[in-house]
């Protein structure tokens, strides 16, 4: 009889462990236990087994977060390197390709005090600089002309009238520059250096912002390795130290190891765009390894 009742108690144990044995039955169970050291043993094991379980559950949850974690940052992390990849390929197709001086490319006429500079179809842009002579009065301007992939295959232009003198100033000369190491061209007015040649020469300052950028990221490094032991200030140094280290990879990624540029100011704002998703890409790339870390 007493066998009889001790495989009914552990029949109904698990359901009394979950707390859904009726009031009759959970006190019946418990009076028996009272008696019995081989139903609380069972009890016991079988306690042991819940806690497991819900151990195991745990562990699954906490295992299937960091998956799903991980596919989260992985899927940010692809859509920054589509972000840099589309801009790179927009810079690329849209990088000014500058003409050699050709008859027909600019033509220049005067009219009522005003220089008027006739652009043909053949480019897609042009760029302007104007010079103020000392005695305020009088200008020299450069221009080029250019095309572009994108203007090649898909874009159609018309010629074009700029006015390079808006305001009625005088114009003394106007220089056609090639943007490739050759020679100005003279196509209006007096020629400012009669007695040589005038070369229009590629900037150096990308290489100067490649070198602030370097020391910044050098400076910022040893900082983070005496602020090493302190988790809070070593956390932002660690996040500062990827600012010029995103400026460092953009340069490269947009210039290569070059650091002259004839169009700096437009190479220097395409690298500052590509630095944005890239600077995000390390940061979610970092998130990835120190998951990946604490498994």
């Amino acid at each position: 009889m007493a066998i009889n009742n001790c495989e009914m108690v552990c029949d109904l144990l698990p359901i009394y462990i979950e707390g859904m044995a009726s009031k009759s039955s959970s006190e019946y169970i418990e009076g028996h236990l009272n008696e019995c050291a081989f139903c609380r043993g069972e009890l016991e094991k079988l306690k042991e087994s819940v806690i497991k379980a819900e151990d195991d559950k745990l562990a699954l949850k906490k295992i299937q977060k960091r998956i799903r974690k991980q596919k989260s940052l992985a899927v940010l992390l692809a859509v920054a390197a589509s972000i840099i990849v589309l801009i790179l390929a927009f810079g690329y197709v849209t990088a000014p390709q500058y003409l050699p001086f050709e008859e027909g490319f600019v033509s220049i006429d005067y009219n009522n005090g005003l220089v008027i500079a006739e652009v043909n179809d053949k480019t897609a842009g042009y760029s302007i600089e104007t010079f103020i002579y000392s005695d305020g009065k009088h200008n020299s301007v450069d221009m080029s002309v250019y095309t572009s992939i994108l203007s090649k295959s898909i874009l159609k232009r018309r010629s074009e009238s700029i006015v390079l003198n808006p305001g009625g100033e005088k114009v003394a000369s106007v220089y056609y520059v090639g943007n490739d190491g050759t020679p100005d061209r003279l196509i209006y007015g007096l020629d400012q250096n009669p007695s040589g040649v005038r070369i229009s020469l590629p900037r150096l300052v990308l290489g100067y912002y490649l070198i602030i950028s370097a020391v910044i990221f050098i400076i910022l490094l040893v900082a983070r390795i005496f602020y090493r032991k302190q988790k809070k200030s070593a956390r932002l140094i660690g996040t500062a130290l990827l600012i010029p280290l995103s400026y460092m990879i953009s340069h490269l990624l947009v210039k290569g190891f070059n650091t002259i540029s004839f169009i700096a100011t437009r190479d220097f704002f395409l690298i500052m765009l590509v630095s944005v998703p890239v600077f995000f890409a390390q940061l979610i790339l970092s998130k990835i390894i120190n998951t990946a870390i604490k498994k």
